[in-house]
């Protein structure tokens, strides 16, 4: 079953946390399109069907920019009321391999990394970026350099 944006948002900052890390809305939009685009690549399959979108800071899960736009810049807290579904162990070890590399990083470099690649380069301000888009790119490309 596969998760809502939302929830693996939630997925996301509560891994941040666990590892005692901080995590932004501009870096868990990052994150979440890196999980997006290695699940269609490994799994075949979206890790969440909401739209990613061509945003000036590179791409974003709108419904989950708004829901935590509020913080503004400061890092995110766990929600202990979003209810995660239980993940397969494929999709749980995809995603942490891909949340831990990003976590990694900071904001600034995955916007400057995102800009660089064809499903951000290939859309238009404001324009969706298509699931096809993206299982193109990652398919043909290991942008984070996963092992």
């Amino acid at each position: 079953m596969s998760m809502t944006a939302l929830q693996l948002a939630e997925y996301t900052i509560r891994r941040a946390t666990d590892k005692g890390m901080s995590i932004t809305n501009l870096k868990l939009q990052k994150t979440l399109y890196y999980v997006q685009g290695y699940s269609l690549r490994a799994l075949d399959a979206p890790a969440f069907d909401e739209m990613v979108c061509h945003w000036q800071y590179g791409p974003v899960v709108p419904i989950v920019y708004f829901a935590y736009s509020t913080n503004g810049a400061e890092p995110l807290s766990v929600n202990d009321a979003v209810y995660l579904p239980t993940l397969t162990k494929a999709e749980q070890s995809l995603y942490d391999k891909v949340i831990d590399k990003c976590l990694g990083l900071s904001a600034r470099d995955l916007v400057s990394k995102t800009h660089q690649e064809d499903p951000w380069l290939k859309t238009s301000d404001r324009e969706t970026i298509s699931q096809e888009e993206m299982r193109k790119f990652f398919c043909g490309a290991n942008p984070l350099e996963l092992k």
